[in-house]
């Protein structure tokens, strides 16, 4: 199984078609049989992945994170168990 994330920040012109270059180029040099990915409805609805087919499955909860104290986010990744001594000293 091969997981893509795929981010566009914001640009003045619409990148039409750019997420189906990658795509295709990604297909060919490495012939997936599965592929996911996601999408964060705070930046868009995917629109772009049903434009080059992919299948919508499912909506899952949404995830949680933390803040520095510049409102900064911060991965939840970097809150793990093992990591906490580290965070707390």
């Amino acid at each position: 199984m091969i997981q893509i994330l795929y981010c566009v920040g914001y640009v003045k012109r619409k990148p039409d078609g750019e997420l189906s270059k990658l795509f295709n180029y990604f297909k060919k040099k490495n012939n997936p049989r599965t592929v996911i990915t996601y999408v964060d409805l705070r930046y868009g609805e995917g629109k772009a992945y049903h434009k080059i087919n992919f299948v919508y499955i499912g909506r899952t909860v949404p995830g949680y994170y933390y803040l520095n104290e510049n409102l900064q986010r911060i991965s939840r990744l970097q809150f793990q168990k093992h990591l906490l001594e580290n965070k707390l000293q």
